[in-house]
């Protein structure tokens, strides 16, 4: 009799508190307040950050921490295999690169003026539950903006991968925007009267016509008006 040694595989996640929230701007705060206690840890008593708020550039680096946390989950072939200038077959067409521990789009916009967020924006995960808190953070702050308007949004910032089948399926789960654009109903018509419906035999219902054709239109032409030059 042969023996089976059976080992249960468990998937470990980087940040499982990830999924304990509904919200992106919960995230968001918690990796700023972990990120300032270690940049508090590092530095003097004298240059800590004491105030209760998280300032824009805290928020930010935040956000790309959580990113890049998510990017590690998600593309971790394809930040390999650009750290190696090796080819990437999933992402060519965007020419990726890797800067500041985030995978971005590479195109040819070094020259432009635009910043550099907008030059190269983040490459996002579609099927990643924290992106998806994000863009609806996004479509909340953006008024509950459209689906086109918020993918332009967003590319100032973010390439999203299957960007609009993703913002399709969250803009049509918005609560807010189904009770302002509620869909028409179909007025209810009542029953078809017998006479519609019920078959008759033939000649049942005739008439009979006394008075003739009634011309309605002469078939003869107005002669046209000429016109004498005088001299």
């Amino acid at each position: 009799m042969k023996g089976v040694i059976a080992s249960p595989a468990v998937s470990i996640e980087p940040f499982p508190f990830f999924s304990k929230f509904s919200s992106f701007r919960a995230i968001q705060c918690i990796m700023g307040y972990v990120l300032r206690f270690i940049r508090n840890c590092q530095r003097p008593r004298i240059q800590r950050e004491t105030s209760r708020h998280l300032t824009v550039s805290e928020l930010r680096r935040s956000t790309e921490a959580i990113i890049h946390v998510v990017q590690l989950v998600h593309l971790v072939d394809e930040i390999q295999r650009v750290s190696t200038n090796e080819p990437c077959k999933r992402l060519a067409n965007l020419r990726p690169i890797y800067s500041d521990g985030l995978l971005r789009v590479g195109g040819r916009l070094d020259r432009s003026q635009l910043p550099f967020e907008s030059r190269h924006p983040i490459i996002l995960p579609d099927r990643d539950p924290v992106i998806r808190l994000l863009v609806r953070q996004m479509h909340v702050e953006l008024l509950h903006i459209g689906q086109t308007g918020l993918m332009n949004a967003m590319r100032q910032r973010y390439w999203l991968l299957n960007a609009r089948s993703t913002i399709r399926s969250i803009t049509r789960k918005c609560v807010t925007c189904f009770r302002v654009n509620p869909s028409n109903t179909s007025q209810l018509m009542g029953n078809l009267p017998a006479a519609r419906v019920v078959p008759s035999p033939p000649f049942a219902v005739t008439g009979v016509d006394y008075a003739g054709p009634f011309t309605i239109k002469q078939g003869a032409r107005r002669p046209a008006l000429i016109k004498a030059k005088k001299h």
